[in-house]
């Protein structure tokens, strides 16, 4: 009986909903297995940011397994967390009953697009790499922003660590990453305006995943709550979820998997990748 097929999980920082360290510092990638009853699970952790060690390894390790990509996916909070100058909002097409904003500046949703789409750029000719390698990739959605403003503004004054994590984010420049933070200087985007933002990137990301002829995973329905945003038993950092959603997340990608691929047919001659 030949090599079983895996599901290796890798990409940017929503790994760390797998339990495992977004960052390896002065590691080479490594290649581990993910609690599963399947034991068909792996995750790729390195450096951050991701080096072309990473995706060489990646590429590497990909041929006849399926991938499992969080590419990116905080796009709609590393620049849109707190609310400039200058309000924006936006209608969401899919959603033309979502709240707007009618007292701010109002911008087609295309323009919100096209700002996204040069942030996914090399998304398109990873997949293509990674077909070429004999891999069968898929693209995970990310989770949705948290919905609670207050609970954001506790976490941005109570984890200062946070801000060193996250420096070169342009709005941060208004606060000091090492000293005490004012709550009451925190101006928050709206929370509908955060929420439509995320859409647009799985949007965006769903369709660069069917022009690729690749599978797009969806944030689990599970963890969000009825008006779409992640539910508080979800919740890790301001962007990231926790390791119960990534939980979440595998048994859907097992799900999957198994439909898609009868190499994946359940069997226990598990060997290494």
């Amino acid at each position: 009986m030949g090599q079983p097929a895996y599901c290796v999980v890798a990409g940017h920082s929503h790994i760390a909903a797998f339990g495992v360290p977004i960052s390896s510092r002065g590691s080479a990638p490594a290649l581990s297995e993910l609690a599963h009853p399947s034991r068909r699970f792996r995750i790729l952790t390195g450096e951050w940011p991701r080096t072309a060690a990473y995706w060489n390894e990646l590429g590497r390790i990909a041929a006849g397994n399926t991938v499992a990509l969080l590419w990116l996916g905080n796009q709609h909070l590393s620049h849109h967390l707190l609310e400039p100058d200058q309000r924006f909002d936006f209608l969401l097409s899919g959603e033309p009953d979502r709240w707007l904003d009618e007292t701010a500046t109002l911008v087609p949703e295309a323009l919100v697009r096209a700002s996204f789409l040069l942030t996914l750029r090399r998304l398109p000719p990873l997949l293509r790499l990674l077909q070429a390698a004999g891999a069968h990739p898929v693209v995970c959605g990310t989770p949705p922003p948290s919905g609670d403003d207050r609970w954001i503004v506790d976490y941005l004054v109570n984890n200062p660590q946070w801000f060193r994590f996250q420096t070169g984010r342009p709005w941060l420049r208004q606060f000091n990453p090492d000293g005490p933070i004012d709550p009451g200087a925190i101006r928050l985007t709206h929370r509908e305006l955060r929420y439509k933002l995320w859409v647009v990137v799985q949007d965006l990301m769903r369709e660069i995943a069917a022009a690729n002829a690749v599978p797009f995973l969806a944030c689990p329905t599970a963890a969000q709550t009825a008006d779409g945003f992640l539910r508080d038993e979800y919740r890790c950092d301001i962007p990231h979820a926790n390791q119960a959603y990534g939980a979440l997340v595998l048994e859907d990608l097992w799900r999957q998997v198994t439909h898609a691929d009868s190499a994946w047919a359940p069997d226990r001659a598990h060997a290494s990748v």
